[in-house]
């Protein structure tokens, strides 16, 4: 590239390009030229500048080369309807022309396509039956032409399609369930006409299933539906069969692509419908075991909690699912009776029933019938039970939802049921329980159950046909804060002396050494007006730290005080109250201390007036108050004045020493304080 200097001097001149100045060659007084080995591809602006005048004049350069292959030239056929063929641009510095068409046997088809562009860049052509030239629909086989040209040259590209292996489909029209049995339905759909009209090939069905709330969301069931036609003028018709659950909520989806095409994205959109399998009487009744009743007796009748482990579900089979529960007492069938719904499914209870033996028959039911089969339990007479006990059983649970279990041995028994479900208060399962049977030879137990719940638990020990019913967990510890509750930790005392307390507890946990590590005491007086620890007063602390002490003295009380002590259990989970682990006294009555403040006014030569305040302390309820002149008594005040504190003493000799003093006494127990601590008040009656 040249640049001469109209009257000036190539000194006078340079090249530059995007601000910078480039390095150029002097060819004489007046010309400069610009040369670049091996240009890179581009369009670019290059100016020579007159350095002096700086005026410019510009050159565009383009560096490229004839446009490359396209290489991802792809066409798609919508149902055989519209054809679309697509593409990028190969990498090109200008602007590439297009021309596409195609030929049918051997003779180019006209006008040619016109070419579209995306917002993303991409290049498209297509063809329907109205456009020019129209779309052949029955060319089992397009030969495309491709010329792209750009100001450098051109590149002709030839593509070959095998039309039908580029269909897309429409979803199978009109699908419908025409016949529902419990466990298969049939299913009706048709094709589009242009599949059976125009695709000599035929095509291909995908079937496939989903059972609602039992499938992951994802995951469906395909069917074999290779025996179907390729072509189908009229409706296609299809046997679901095999479906495994009745009056279940099921969706079927269908499928088709052409039998050529061999990609994912050639098949069609689903067509899909949604049905319920038809009813049936339930295939079984519910599982029953040895122990799954819980029972309390009044007056000599019985109310019985009868359990089972409920069927799934899926298995209920039909509509006003329900269980049917037939008790038999020696000679004497009681009516059926069935669950609360309202409350659970998962059991009945049975009262005013007498305390002999029954037999228990549970049978699942729906609209259209009862199992063929019932489950038996056999709840002993209260005889039977005598010889069996369980007292003792605990639960330890920890954060992951991994539950250690205790109990007491049970001698002579041939196992242990052991019984959970979600935990409630009221120790009653009112949703799902299950249960597996232990050796008898188990006093613990560990299970794993999912940490989203906390759960409950009860245990059985059975013999024969004995059995103790199921006793519920006593002792609850829980690593993650749960109160332990109905934990049979009894409070006790000696009774109470005037300043001290023996304390005596029993802790009913069945456990392994090492989980309990002491016990905190807390005590405190309480407020007379609100019943609860006087907040004027520090709460008091004491530590047991050996797990196997039962029993505490509590020292240095107050007399006559009513106390709230309160124990709770150090664990290696940490510290766990208990409930009604609180138990209230009051220590008895001691001697008060002497009255205070001790005045004598208004002396006259036969009388004065002595006023006193109550003990600091009275250690129980002031009963009189006793004034001494020296050593002997000189008034006493009663029981019914004795808030008066005040009285005049008449009868006095005048100009006589007199030595007062006031005792308070404690009525209850017949004991007085000392004298005044200040000694006696000396005193000279008036002439």
């Amino acid at each position: 590239m040249f640049c001469t200097a109209n009257g000036y001097s190539s000194d006078d001149i340079e090249f530059t390009s995007l601000g910078v100045s480039l390095q150029s060659e002097k060819i004489n007084e007046t010309t400069r030229r610009l040369y670049i080995l091996n240009p890179e591809k581009q369009l670019r602006a290059y100016y020579c500048r007159n350095k002096k005048t700086s005026k410019k004049c510009v050159s565009r350069v383009l560096v490229d080369s004839p446009p490359a292959d396209v290489t991802d030239f792809s066409c798609i056929s919508k149902n055989l309807d519209l054809l679309n063929c697509s593409w990028t641009d190969p990498p090109s510095y200008r602007f590439n022309n297009y021309t596409l068409t195609f030929d049918v046997r051997h003779n180019i088809v006209h006008p040619y396509c016109t070419v579209k562009s995306t917002s993303i860049g991409t290049r498209y052509c297509t063809w329907d039956s109205l456009s020019l030239p129209r779309y052949r629909q029955q060319e089992e086989t397009y030969y495309f032409l491709m010329k792209t040209c750009n100001a450098i040259g051109c590149n002709n590209q030839n593509f070959t399609v095998d039309h039908y292996s580029i269909v897309k489909p429409d979803p199978p029209a009109n699908l419908k369930v025409v016949n529902i049995e419990p466990h298969s339905v049939t299913l009706k759909w048709k094709i589009s006409s242009n599949m059976f009209d125009l695709l000599s090939c035929g095509v291909e069905h995908i079937i496939e299933y989903q059972i609602a709330g039992i499938d992951n969301v994802t995951h469906f069931h395909r069917v074999d539906s290779s025996l179907l036609p390729s072509k189908n003028k009229r409706e296609y018709t299809f046997q679901l069969s095999n479906l495994p659950y009745a009056y279940m909520q099921y969706e079927a989806r269908i499928y088709i692509k052409t039998k050529k095409a061999v990609k994912r994205e050639f098949w069609s959109d689903f067509s899909y419908v949604v049905f319920y399998t038809a009813s049936e009487r339930p295939n079984r009744p519910p599982e029953t075991i040895a122990g799954a009743f819980e029972q309390a007796v009044w007056q000599g009748m019985r109310t019985i909690y009868v359990y089972w482990k409920q069927i799934e579900k899926y298995e209920e089979a039909g509509a006003n699912f329900t269980y049917k529960v037939l008790y038999i007492q020696g000679d004497k069938t009681f009516p059926i009776v069935s669950p609360n719904k309202q409350k659970s499914q998962g059991y009945v209870v049975i009262t005013d029933i007498s305390l002999k033996a029954l037999d228990i028959y549970v049978s699942s039911s729906n609209t259209k019938g009862s199992s063929l089969t019932s489950s038996h339990m056999y709840i002993p007479s209260k005889q039977e039970r005598v010889p069996l006990s369980l007292t003792s059983f605990s639960k330890l649970a920890h954060e992951n939802g991994t539950y250690q279990l205790f109990w007491d041995d049970v001698e002579n028994v041939d196992n242990y049921t052991l019984f959970w479900c979600h935990h409630t208060v009221s120790h009653i399962c009112s949703g799902r329980m299950d249960f597996t049977v232990l050796d008898a030879r188990k006093n613990n137990y560990i299970i794993d159950l999912p940490k989203e719940y906390p759960y409950q638990f009860a245990i059985s020990a059975n013999k024969g046909t004995s059995s103790t019913g199921m006793v519920w967990t006593t002792c609850d510890i829980s690593k993650d804060g749960f109160v332990m509750y109905r934990i049979p930790a009894s409070l006790h005392y000696d009774p109470p002396g005037k300043t001290s307390l023996r304390l005596k507890f029993q802790m009913g946990c069945a456990l392994q050494n090492g989980i309990i590590t002491g016990y905190d005491i807390t005590y405190c007086p309480i407020a007379l007006t609100s019943g609860y620890c006087d907040e004027s007063v520090e709460n008091m602390h004491m530590y047991i730290s050996d797990p196997k002490q039962m029993d505490v003295v509590i020292k240095n009380l107050q007399p006559f005080t009513t106390y709230q002590v309160s124990l709770s259990v150090n664990t290696v989970y940490g510290k766990k109250d208990i409930e009604d682990g609180t138990a209230v006294f009051t220590t008895l009555e001691d001697t008060p201390t002497s009255p205070v403040n001790i005045v004598v006014s208004n002396i006259k030569s036969d009388s004065l007036v002595i006023s006193w305040d109550p003990p600091l302390k009275s250690n129980g309820i002031i009963g009189k108050y006793v004034i001494y002149n020296y050593d002997k008594k000189y008034y006493v005040i009663s029981f019914r004045d004795v808030s008066k504190r005040r009285v005049t003493l008449t009868g006095l000799q005048a100009s006589t020493n007199y030595s007062f003093t006031v005792q308070a006494c404690n009525i209850a127990i017949g004991v007085c304080s000392n004298a005044s601590p200040d000694g006696g008040i000396l005193v000279t009656t008036k002439p």
